[in-house]
């Protein structure tokens, strides 16, 4: 297996105080489609 595009590991998400994320990690070969996840999410922004 080849090495991976991009790798994120300990990545964590707060709300105000509630921790909705700990410790994920994300690992993305060659040729995975991840454009979804990638794109801006303005029902997200503050």
């Amino acid at each position: 297996m080849s090495r991976p595009l991009l790798q994120v590991s300990g990545l964590s998400m707060r709300f105000g105080g509630l921790l909705a994320v700990n410790g994920a990690a994300l690992s993305v070969q060659a040729k995975q489609v991840v454009l979804p996840m990638l794109r801006p999410q303005p029902e997200l922004k503050p």
